[in-house]
């Protein structure tokens, strides 16, 4: 089982309400195991970020992103800001989240290249590193989070927890309920109290709850070579009102919000 997955896992089965409801009879942890990735899948639809066709290219000083022959460790640009995502929903965040293509101009070819690791502050190590020769341009496609996978951020796994509570739910209703049909007329009711208080919604609206959290964190971007950012992404505060600095760490009262 997936770290991640085991985390999800120890969330949803610390939650009170569960204590009691966890059982052969009612559903195993096996089986809640299984709708983990169901409740990940859901959760990502609403806080990931999708990027496809991004040219590997200069950063900062730290994340030059050369091409050389020699270097194989390359980062995206999301990782001045944002973390690398679950983009493939395994529960792990490993080297099948970010696909990397290298170009060659002269023969007209696109080679999908072999990644080493990826890691959850953007870096990526590709088996072999690319030739300038043969390579001039790399694209990459993965998926970026507002707060960290691996380390789980709280909220993230909050989101996702309750998430599977509320798919646990619906798979327990159905089980409760019996039906008696006379006359192609039929009549349903609950053959026992549920066990699990509340509803599908509710435990949904929880977990929205948290997704809220996560859209909400803003990151400062990292890195120490200022002079490449564009003016109006490094901000700060100056005598109450909101500015923007420059390289410089001189205010430029043009961008005052």
């Amino acid at each position: 089982m997936a770290t991640a997955q085991c985390d999800f896992l120890a969330r949803i089965l610390s939650v009170s309400e569960m204590a009691t409801m966890v059982t052969d009879e009612d559903i195993t942890e096996g089986e809640i195991n299984a709708l983990i990735p169901i409740a990940l899948q859901d959760v990502n639809g609403n806080v990931m970020r999708d990027v496809i066709g991004e040219r590997v290219e200069y950063i900062d000083k730290y994340r030059q992103n050369t091409i050389n022959g020699t270097n194989a460790t390359f980062y995206t640009k999301d990782s001045f800001y944002r973390f690398s995502g679950d983009r493939n929903g395994d529960c792990v965040l490993d080297k099948n989240d970010i696909t990397v293509y290298l170009f060659n101009a002269s023969a007209q070819t696109r080679t999908e290249a072999t990644v080493s690791t990826y890691t959850s502050n953007g870096q990526f190590v590709l088996e072999t590193a690319p030739n300038p020769s043969d390579v001039q341009k790399i694209e990459i496609e993965y998926s970026s989070l507002p707060v960290s996978f691996d380390p789980i951020n709280s909220n993230y796994l909050n989101a996702v927890a309750y998430g599977c509570v509320s798919l646990v739910y619906g798979r327990l209703d159905p089980q409760d309920y019996e039906k008696i049909t006379f006359r192609g007329m039929g009549i349903s009711r609950r053959k026992t109290a549920l066990r699990l208080p509340g509803s599908y919604d509710a435990w949904s609206s929880r977990s929205m709850d948290f997704v809220n959290k996560v859209n909400a964190t803003q990151l400062v971007m990292r890195t120490d070579d200022l002079a490449r950012l564009p003016v109006h992404t490094i901000k700060s505060t100056y005598r109450g009102a909101p500015q923007y600095y420059r390289a410089t760490g001189k205010v430029s009262k043009r961008f005052n919000q």
